[in-house]
């Protein structure tokens, strides 16, 4: 048994595997083109900078852009048949929770790795099917590294079914698919409002970016007076379709701002291993941030990523 945590941090890049871009998708959608990604021109392709653009300049523009973000969401979510991208991944990191502690954070808003982790694959997150306190989600985190097996799922960034009774609100629920009910988006909580400040804002990004940090530390974290995790070995990481440091813009995001303060001080170096998958055609700008932060760097094509994947999480060197 290999008692070090696996960290695996997925980005849009999962979905654009599986056929889903939803920035392409919005942009699809005619109104949206003509106005929204107006108002964001800026960062087209940056889906938080053009959501929170909108909000900046009309909440009725804002909350509109907000109702097609989920609703496309939502669409895709039902269409679970052909995420062969996303099924092999959470197979692959379900057998390796067999043996070590796997935790999976997302970026993603759309809510699929969620529907395929935990609902077909078993992984922990528990607003996935009831209403759930952080005293629960602690709660199961701690148990799984403690154990030193199962897989954990956390969306960091909110997503388009997950819902909260506030900012920085301590529960969170997710809306079933066709279903109508109360709560603030988290969606409307965290990327409506700069990803910069994602953790101040979400209660499950403060608790995914610090469990990131001090994992990678071998270090406890405290979300507050109540709320604490203990100590535990040096964790592994892969990254999987994450444009890190990709812009100015993005090296303010709050995975960039976690590894560039870990870096900074006095990051113990072994036995954890940093490996990036990058997509072959990724700018330049990515590859060479992971690679300034200690990454090892892991090109790869649309045809060959599971096999990248499977051969990155196997054991460290």
């Amino acid at each position: 048994m290999n008692d070090r945590p696996l960290i695996v941090f997925t980005g849009q890049g999962l979905a654009i595997a599986d056929g889903f871009n939803l920035v392409e998708r919005l942009q699809a959608i005619p109104e949206l083109n003509a106005a929204f990604f107006t108002i964001g021109k800026d960062a087209p392709n940056d889906l938080d900078q053009v959501i929170t653009a909108c909000r900046g300049a009309d909440e009725g523009v804002f909350k509109c852009l907000l109702d097609h973000t989920r609703r496309v969401c939502r669409e895709e979510r039902e269409k679970t048949a052909d995420k062969r991208t996303h099924r092999e991944v959470f197979k692959l990191l379900a057998d390796v929770a067999r043996e070590r502690p796997v935790l999976h954070l997302t970026t993603n808003i759309d809510g699929i790795s969620t529907s395929i982790a935990v609902g077909e694959f078993g992984a922990i997150w528990s607003p996935y099917s009831v209403t759930a306190t952080i005293d629960t989600i602690v709660a199961e985190t701690s148990r799984v590294l403690d154990e030193k097996r199962g897989l954990l799922h956390i969306p960091v960034h909110g997503e388009a079914g997950l819902l909260a009774d506030g900012d920085g609100a301590p529960t969170l629920w997710t809306l079933r698919l066709g279903s109508a009910g109360g709560g603030n988006s988290t969606l409307a909580q965290g990327i409506g409002r700069g990803v910069a400040r994602i953790e101040t804002l979400m209660i499950a990004s403060q608790l995914g970016y610090r469990l990131l940090y001090a994992l990678l530390t071998g270090t406890g974290t405290r979300l507050d007076s109540k709320h604490e995790i203990r100590p535990h070995a040096l964790a592994d990481l892969v990254t999987l379709g994450y444009g890190a440091g990709g812009s100015d813009i993005r090296r303010g995001y709050a995975f960039e701002v976690n590894l560039d303060r870990l870096l900074s001080g006095s990051c113990p170096t072994a036995p954890s291993a940093w490996k990036a998958l990058v997509f072959e055609r990724a700018d330049a700008a990515v590859r060479d941030w992971y690679r300034s932060h200690r990454f090892e760097t892991v090109p790869h094509t649309a045809s060959d990523v599971i096999d990248q994947f499977r051969a990155a999480i196997g054991p460290a060197s």
